[in-house]
């Protein structure tokens, strides 16, 4: 079953759907059974949220309730395009599209997998480092597969730059524990 793309945005996006497309192929098939389509708004709007929230809330996983047909996901467009900031900061988001619209999809099966179908990890609070770690894994797919000028420009350096991430992620936390020591 294929997974329908909805854009109710008041910008159109140009080849949306085959950039979703392209990071739901990164993904096993059984991950998405039950998931139905993926719905594309400015800003997303929950009666149960505090304004505060939605505000700044970048996706959504609405699981299947009785009465609706099936799972689906929203995505608010607004706050990936980053509409309110400054120019830098909209120029970065817009560089920056592809993969944060590739994560938020990604983010949204990892949800959807690991509340509806995955029964290990539902208990103990560890949804959500589990979702963190689905999206990194099915990333590195996701962006090894992209042939596109910037991503064959920094593949060679890709090593490098997980190493430093490596030691400087190392280096907080020897930091972090000295600090809480103190």
């Amino acid at each position: 079953m294929a997974i329908k793309v909805e854009n109710q945005s008041s910008t159109p996006i140009p080849h949306l759907e085959e950039q979703v497309k392209s990071a739901l192929d990164c993904l096993p098939v059984e991950h998405l059974r039950g998931f139905s389509r993926i719905v594309f708004v400015d800003r997303i709007e929950e009666p149960r949220l505090e304004k505060s929230v939605t505000e700044t809330l970048p996706l959504l996983y609405r699981p299947k309730q009785p009465g609706t047909a099936s799972a689906f996901g929203e995505v608010a467009l607004a706050i990936l395009q980053q509409r309110d900031a400054s120019f830098l900061k909209r120029l970065q988001a817009k560089a920056q599209f592809k993969a944060q619209i590739a994560q938020c999809v990604l983010a949204l099966a990892a949800q959807h997998h690991l509340v509806t179908l995955s029964s290990r990890k539902k208990t103990g609070g560890g949804v959500e480092r589990a979702v963190r770690n689905y999206v990194e894994k099915y990333f590195v797919v996701w962006r090894d597969r992209q042939t596109g000028f910037r991503a064959r420009l920094f593949k060679p350096l890709i090593p490098y730059l997980e190493k430093w991430g490596k030691t400087a992620r190392k280096y907080a936390a020897e930091q972090a524990k000295k600090k809480a020591a103190q």
